[in-house]
């Protein structure tokens, strides 16, 4: 019985290692919808829940969320979005089948961790900055606005300094960086209840 016992506890341990959180859900507008992966059922998403590997959100036409990231990140997402989290070795990975996002990470990770975005036809990482992203239909457009992001699509890469941004159409590399058009305030069209969870006040501070 001893062993048996055992046995389970280490399995349990297991287990819930697996499903350990990586992110919480702090803020919800309008329909928001999660798949936990252990049940595979949507659900009404709310704020406080937790979200581990292989969840899924989707965000209706006019539900917004934002999320807050263990290694510090924060993530806002608009209308029209589905995204899943994942994550390997070198840290969480969202990946993205449509939508658009802007993200702030406020501490720069440690070593080769990477915070990094997916979508179906390119991946961005960072290690500590703000950057905006959409994904539609087969196109994805990255923009950094503060510290820097590398794009990769198509075994080619170009990295991203503030006030630039990259085009990725499918079976294409990474377009060559332009500057965008981005303006501070833009910010607050991810605004759920006033708040954009500190995101504007790093740009303040990079600005500085």
């Amino acid at each position: 019985m001893l062993r048996w016992s055992t046995a389970f506890l280490l399995l349990a341990a297991v287990a819930s290692t697996a499903r350990a959180a990586d992110a919480v859900l702090k803020s919800c507008e309008g329909v928001v919808s999660v798949r936990p992966a252990v049940t595979g059922k949507w659900i009404r998403g709310k704020p406080g829940q937790t979200l581990s590997r292989n969840d899924q959100v989707r965000t209706g036409a006019k539900g917004a969320v934002q999320l807050s990231f263990t290694n510090g990140a924060d993530m806002l997402v608009k209308p029209g979005s589905w995204f899943s989290l994942r994550r390997d070795r070198r840290g969480p990975i969202v990946s993205f089948r449509a939508g658009e996002f802007l993200i702030g990470l406020k501490n720069k990770l440690a070593g080769k961790e990477r915070f990094r975005v997916r979508t179906p036809v390119a991946v961005g990482a960072i290690r500590g900055t703000v950057f905006w992203g959409q994904h539609d239909k087969d196109t994805t457009t990255f923009a950094c606005l503060t510290g820097s992001i590398e794009v990769w699509a198509r075994g080619a890469n170009v990295v991203l300094e503030p006030g630039q941004q990259t085009t990725v159409a499918s079976d294409a590399p990474p377009a060559p960086a332009l500057a965008h058009a981005i303006p501070p305030e833009f910010v607050q069209t991810f605004a759920i209840e006033g708040s954009v969870a500190g995101i504007d006040q790093q740009l303040t501070d990079e600005s500085q």
